[in-house]
């Protein structure tokens, strides 16, 4: 049974961008116009399945106009208004292929910007059950030490912090401390915390992580699943084949339905199971980060969850 609504879920997001997708149709091309970046991700599929998040993102210029329509009915007190425009991409999906037509990054946030989006994300944080820390989206508009910080405030106060995090950004707040880290298999190997993407590296890079400061780890793995360690509890997941529309955005949709299980008190199992199904379901479709609650919920127990030895 899909548990009630709880407090709701904070989401750090230093750079969301306006996104303009041009696709073909039935009756001829089509435009679509959304926000886009790993913090809006999250939240969307935060909303899917039935909290409230608020979106901590700087907004400003002609794309945060948009952007502050586009956002429906996400709470606006995450909203911090800026100087600078926020980035913006136009893609061509015509071909079935993704081709980038042009692209505009964030800008970078100055010490005053900086300071003011980490005071918010406190405020808004310390009223939440669950923080997510999502990155810049390779934009880098904030220096990474500013995770460090983000991390070590929250988890000071006793607030739960969930990061999906790589590079730079991800050693900056494990020096602050984070609760559970979701990152990818290829993400591990490029970083450096595991020599390939073997189970037996990977295990071995969770270890690492965990002595690094995060107390919890979901690695995802694409087709071959997921690996966690979620407490004293170590597993192996295995979800079902799907037909794959569009791989991105499934690992913003798992680190969303981590934040949704933690924040309603679900267990290890349940989480990891709820995670997956969100991500595999993600991929069947043309939105990233999208999908109907009841599919989700119902996709769940076809996840496989087997404990291993670490």
């Amino acid at each position: 049974m899909q548990p009630q609504p709880s407090a709701r879920i904070a989401v750090f997001a230093p750079s969301t961008h306006l996104s303009v997708t041009f696709e073909a149709g039935v009756g001829g091309d089509e435009m679509h116009v959304h926000p886009a970046g790993q913090g809006f991700w999250v939240a969307r599929m935060l909303t899917v399945l039935g909290d409230t998040p608020v979106l901590c993102t700087p907004i400003g210029g002609e794309t945060g106009v948009a952007l502050r329509a586009l956002l429906g009915d996400l709470p606006t007190d995450g909203l911090l208004s800026c100087s600078l425009p926020n980035g913006s991409y136009v893609h061509d999906r015509r071909s079935g292929e993704r081709e980038v037509v042009a692209q505009f990054p964030s800008g970078a946030l100055d010490r005053h910007m900086e300071d003011d989006l980490v005071s918010l994300t406190l405020a808004c944080g310390l009223g939440s059950a669950v923080v997510v820390v999502c990155g810049s989206n390779l934009d880098g508009n904030i220096d990474a030490s500013v995770f460090q910080r983000v991390c070590a405030n929250l988890q000071s106060s006793g607030t739960i912090v969930i990061a999906d995090l790589a590079g730079a950004e991800l050693r900056s707040a494990l020096a602050g401390g984070i609760t559970l880290l979701k990152v990818s298999d290829a993400e591990m190997v490029d970083d450096g915390w595991a020599a390939s993407d073997s189970t037996d590296d990977l295990l071995t890079g969770i270890e690492s992580l965990r002595k690094s400061g995060a107390s919890d780890v979901v690695v995802s793995c694409g087709e071959r699943g997921a690996l966690a360690a979620i407490g004293s509890e170590w597993l192996k997941v295995d979800t079902p084949s799907m037909n794959v529309v569009d791989h991105r955005g499934a690992g913003d949709s798992m680190t969303a339905a981590l934040a949704y299980s933690t924040s309603h008190g679900l267990g290890a199992l349940e989480a990891v199971r709820l995670a997956s199904a969100a991500a595999a379901l993600n991929v069947s479709r043309h939105g990233l980060a999208s999908g109907h609650a009841e599919a989700i919920w119902r996709l769940q127990p076809l996840v496989e969850v087997t404990p291993i030895a670490p």
